[in-house]
């Protein structure tokens, strides 16, 4: 594990050890074939990624920064503001992902510029969903789901509270998980966004007793149709939804 940050600054001579290219990005050897399946497997849903602007060495990490500072300066800020202005813009030399040759920038053969507007491409909506990791945004999922937005801010909201969702608000915001799809039931989430699941009233929790429940007829029935109902939902958890999606391959890279 290679970090780079501007608490963790990389050493001047650091260097990778062995690269590959793919699309137009050179990237550390080792996430090669797993960045190569990612593009494929993305293509074969139509999506286009393109991976660009990968590895970059310190030394032109320090060029871009030297650059940077110098147009800052040039515009009446001084040196120290300059440096302080210029991380809005470019990493300073040792701290980018870039330099590691694990971060690259993945645009689309139909969007390749790198602005906001790409948050808005069937290929940010891709990336999105198969992402092992992340939050996305409230839109996005909308968007996927096609639900309205307001609809589902009353579901999330009761998923957060509940702490099954964590949520960040501001750019580059959004939901994520809270523990691995395993750990999730399908049972779990619909008992909490539906409050029951009982067939009848007298089956909900925290129902009153009911007085004709020693003659009732059909209550057994009531009862075992509830315990299929809850067993079933309980069966399946979020990962198994997960991969009856022929495309749903999660990427760490």
């Amino acid at each position: 594990m290679v970090l780079a940050n501007r608490s963790s600054v990389l050493p001047g001579d650091f260097t990778v050890a062995e690269t590959a290219t793919v699309g137009e990005a050179v990237v550390d050897a080792r996430i090669a074939e797993a960045l190569r399946q990612m593009v494929n497997d993305a293509a074969a849903t139509g999506v286009k990624l393109k991976p660009t602007n990968g590895y970059r060495s310190i030394a032109r990490q320090q060029e871009l920064w030297d650059a940077r500072v110098k147009t800052l300066m040039e515009g009446g800020l001084s040196q120290a503001d300059a440096e302080t202005k210029a991380i809005d813009y470019t990493s300073a030399p040792g701290t980018s992902d870039h330099n590691t040759g694990l971060g690259l920038d993945i645009v689309s053969e139909d969007h390749p510029a790198k602005d906001a507007g790409f948050a808005e491409t069937a290929a940010a909506q891709w990336l999105a969903e198969h992402a092992a990791d992340g939050f996305i945004p409230l839109k996005v999922i909308a968007e996927r789901q096609d639900i309205s937005e307001k609809y589902l801010e009353s579901i999330i909201k009761l998923l957060v509270k509940a702490k099954l969702l964590t949520g960040v608000r501001g750019k580059g915001g959004g939901y994520r998980l809270t523990k691995a799809p395993e750990q999730y039931t399908v049972g779990d989430i619909l008992r909490m966004t539906e409050d029951s699941l009982a067939p009848v009233s007298c089956l909900e929790p925290g129902a009153a007793a009911c007085s004709r429940a020693a003659e009732c007829r059909t209550l057994s029935l009531w009862k075992g149709l509830d315990k299929v109902i809850n067993d079933y939902l309980d069966k399946y958890t979020l990962a198994d939804l997960m991969h009856n999606d022929p495309g749903g391959y999660d990427y760490i890279i």
